[in-house]
């Protein structure tokens, strides 16, 4: 047993509708909606080409294939905080339907900017990062230098506006979606994720 799998305090359920082979680590096209699923008032102008729809999408398209230079992890694939539960003995975990397949960089990522308060996450991502890092060498694990996993981490912000972003009310009230939306923008802009995905 690896050590990842020592640490492990859950079952693993049987494979589930997108845990196959052919399905890559997201399927960015399930997500995407065509059209808004919301529209609070008619259009004024039809949104100009480059516009942030085509930047996103080609962003999510670069994300996919980044992701095939990393070994592929199990992850949770939606750590926000309604996902948190804690035992009586203060035993921390997490619940949803399905486990994702990623690199490491997707779920941490996701996890620290969904979970942290926008001034605490500039103050405490960096240090908590490098414990991450520590975490996997400790354990066995051929973990990269901080540098590189502090590159590959920024890149991973686009994922977790675009689910926000695109969140439907009956997933997430409005105020948790424009909330975790505020708390990615922020951490795009200081991570410059435009740059590092255009």
């Amino acid at each position: 047993m690896t050590a990842t799998a020592r640490m492990a305090h859950y079952i693993l359920p049987p494979p589930m509708m997108l845990e196959r082979p052919d399905v890559g680590s997201r399927d960015w096209e399930t997500y995407t909606p065509q059209a808004p699923y919301t529209q609070y008032s008619a259009p004024v102008v039809a949104p100009p080409a480059g516009s942030d729809r085509d930047w996103m999408a080609g962003a999510l398209a670069y994300l996919e294939a980044y992701h095939k230079q990393f070994p592929v992890c199990l992850a949770h694939g939606d750590t926000h905080l309604g996902n948190l539960y804690v035992e009586a003995d203060g035993t921390p975990g997490f619940l949803d339907a399905q486990a994702n397949r990623g690199p490491w960089q997707f779920e941490v990522n996701y996890h620290l900017i969904v979970g942290l308060d926008m001034l605490d996450r500039k103050q405490w991502e960096k240090p908590l990062l490098v414990r991450y890092l520590e975490a996997l060498r400790a354990c066995g694990v051929d973990a990269p230098d901080f540098e590189e996993a502090w590159e590959a981490y920024r890149r991973e912000t686009a994922y977790g506006f675009f689910i926000f972003a695109i969140n439907e009310s009956e997933f997430q009230t409005e105020v948790v979606n424009t909330a975790e939306c505020a708390r990615f923008a922020s951490a795009a802009i200081d991570h410059d994720t435009v740059r590092l995905l255009s």
